[in-house]
């Protein structure tokens, strides 16, 4: 039987993980809160950029996006959304076995430990950027993406480049998709309007029409991006609180186990002190007390016992 010390030691290091736990719960819900107001955000930036588009697209009759060759030999170019802490799953296994449908591609990849399983599969990042600690350093990340999706174009005539990452459910679960980046479907954006336009004045602009459309397209990369870091953040956060919501639970199991544990053996403990009491008062009897009738020491016997 473990002594009396040893599980209070267990059940004191039970509680300081309890406490850590809470914490990161405590902090995963406040990211995830973050991230929820910076995706509603985004909606609507996005339905603007949206409606920009449409209202210049259907001006123009080339759209000034390279569509590619269609060659299987050209290279295709991955953007994986990923993860630099762990305790959310295998969030990263499910991102990298999507982006290994493509044969030999070319990975920008945001977060270390899917860089990470990415390299046990065989393929090494062009290079690795950091997860942003929060939304605000969320634009940063994106310029640099940009930068590296413009040094691919340059490497090459065109190549396609797909973005792969975990789309956050109203549950809180996730999905892992796969998105085209480039080439554009441009064919949206040059449909009739209708009755969508959320204003009575009619849309206009001031700048030349190509110009104007590829300043949108810029933003509308801007956006795509920018969306998915959002979304794989807060499915990331979202995973982790159940990670630790069922930890919590865990530990108290846990506790409550250790807890009974050590008062059966307190239990012990004080019966055992008793036995000892009582065998050396029955032994003090046998041998007899000096001074003290035998009557008298067989009644407080009779009534210890009892």
């Amino acid at each position: 039987m473990k002594s009396r010390e040893k599980i209070q030691h267990q059940l004191d290091a039970m509680h300081d993980l309890q406490g850590i736990v809470k914490m990161m719960k405590t902090l995963a819900g406040a990211n995830i809160r973050q991230y929820e107001h910076a995706a509603r955000t985004l909606e609507n930036y996005y339905s603007s950029i949206e409606l920009g588009l449409r209202v210049v697209g259907s001006e123009l009759e080339n759209v000034p996006v390279n569509p590619g060759s269609g060659s299987n030999l050209m290279p295709t170019g991955i953007i994986i959304f990923g993860t630099d802490h762990g305790l959310c799953g295998h969030i990263n296994e499910h991102l990298v076995e999507l982006a290994l449908e493509t044969k030999n591609p070319r990975v920008l990849t945001v977060g270390e430990r899917t860089a990470n399983v990415l390299t046990e599969a065989g393929i090494e990042s062009d290079k690795v950027f950091p997860a942003p600690a929060s939304p605000g350093k969320t634009s940063d990340l994106i310029q640099q993406l940009l930068l590296g999706i413009d040094h691919w174009q340059n490497q090459q005539q065109f190549m396609p480049v797909d973005i792969v990452f975990n789309h956050y459910l109203p549950d809180g679960a996730y999905h892992t998709v796969r998105q085209a980046l480039l080439p554009v479907d441009t064919g949206r954006f040059r449909k009739p309007l209708g009755n969508t336009w959320p204003s009575h004045n009619l849309p206009g602009h001031s700048i030349a029409a190509p110009i104007l459309f590829g300043e949108l397209l810029q933003q509308y990369f801007f956006i795509s991006l920018f969306s998915a870091c959002v979304d794989s953040q807060t499915s990331e956060h979202s995973t982790r609180l159940r990670t630790m919501l069922n930890a919590e639970e865990n530990i108290k199991n846990r506790i409550e186990e250790i807890t009974a544990e050590f008062r059966r053996v307190r239990q012990a403990e004080i019966t055992s002190e008793l036995m000892e009491v009582l065998a050396g008062f029955e032994a003090s009897l046998q041998h007899g007390t000096p001074g003290q009738d035998k009557d008298v020491n067989q009644q407080q016997a009779e009534h210890l016992h009892t």
